[in-house]
């Protein structure tokens, strides 16, 4: 009898803290298709102001575009890996990425860093290089910044006078860059796939290979350890969301779409009941969320946070 008031009392709680997060979350828009047709379509990526989606070709060639409520697919460009983690910029009106072309030989490999225009104007920011790290933007939005080497930053100005403060990071560590001092962060051991700063970038979500999600908060200095997830996206100062996959080494069984408060406390799962894996989530300041399925379609869905 009394293990059965126990079970019961537990069973009651589990139930009042699942209420609890519920009310947290509410979801807006149940998650529809937004993109799809021959082209397989790759990560997707909401602009900030919850607008436009951009997202990647076939093996995340090319770039295209639509409205998030629906619209023509436009192909911003045709470069090889230009899809590949491509960055927004805070105001909504382009995209810097990291594209690979050929030399016109043919034979000759190279990469660079290009920025793209809403209506698909291209400009080279880097030159054509032997190799080069992903781009950032500068914390005003007024310069790009990307690694040639290891800690050689270089930069492209868009406005001249704009503050030259940012933040880059590779495989191996986050570098911060105040005033022209740099400054090298490494919060957590182990290699860095993503790293995703706040919109008042006080806190990074670092996403480590084999190891999940940390939060590391800049003013606090603490790190907050999720044990598991990757991928994650900012929806504000508090909230983020990421994927949690599971797959037989092989093959990608299944992956639900998290919702979290930056300290490690599970919100929701943002995706329980959809019939296929959620793959690579991006989620825009006013709670749009876009994320595509193995078989390269593009969803949509927008969430409430109390």
């Amino acid at each position: 009898m009394k293990n059965t008031i126990l079970s019961l009392v537990f069973f009651l709680f589990v139930c009042a803290l699942s209420q609890t997060f519920s009310q947290q979350v509410k979801i807006i828009e149940p998650i529809t298709l937004l993109a799809s047709g021959f082209e397989e379509y790759n990560m997707p990526k909401i602009s900030p102001d919850g607008k436009k989606v951009a997202f990647g070709g076939l093996g995340n060639n090319g770039i295209f575009i639509t409205d998030y409520f629906g619209s023509e697919i436009k192909q911003l460009t045709y470069y090889a890996a230009a899809g590949w983690n491509m960055k927004w910029s805070a105001n909504s009106e382009a995209i810097t990425t990291r594209v690979n072309f050929w030399e016109d030989d043919f034979k000759t490999k190279k990469s660079a860093v290009m920025m793209f225009d809403l209506q698909g104007k291209e400009q080279n920011l880097s030159g054509s290089l032997d190799e080069v790290g992903m781009p950032f933007w500068s914390l005003d939005g007024n310069s790009v910044w990307w690694e040639e080497g290891i800690s050689n930053f270089k930069s492209f100005t868009l406005i001249i006078g704009g503050d030259q403060s940012f933040k880059v990071s590779n495989s191996r560590n986050i570098i911060e860059v105040e005033n022209g001092i740099p400054t090298i962060l490494k919060p957590v051991e182990g290699e860095y796939l993503f790293v995703e700063w706040t919109p008042d970038n006080t806190k990074a979500a670092i996403s480590v290979a084999g190891k999940g999600i940390f939060v590391y908060d800049t003013k606090t200095e603490a790190t907050y350890d999720f044990g598991m997830g990757e991928y994650p996206s900012w929806i504000n100062n508090e909230h983020l969301i990421f994927m949690v996959v599971k797959d037989d080494g092989h093959e990608i069984k299944d992956s639900e779409i998290y919702c979290y408060k930056y300290d490690g406390k599970f919100l929701a799962d943002l995706t329980y009941g959809f019939d296929k894996p959620a793959l690579y989530p991006w989620v825009s300041r006013d709670g749009k969320i876009v994320f595509q399925s193995p078989d390269g379609k593009i969803y949509k869905m927008q969430i409430d946070i109390d």
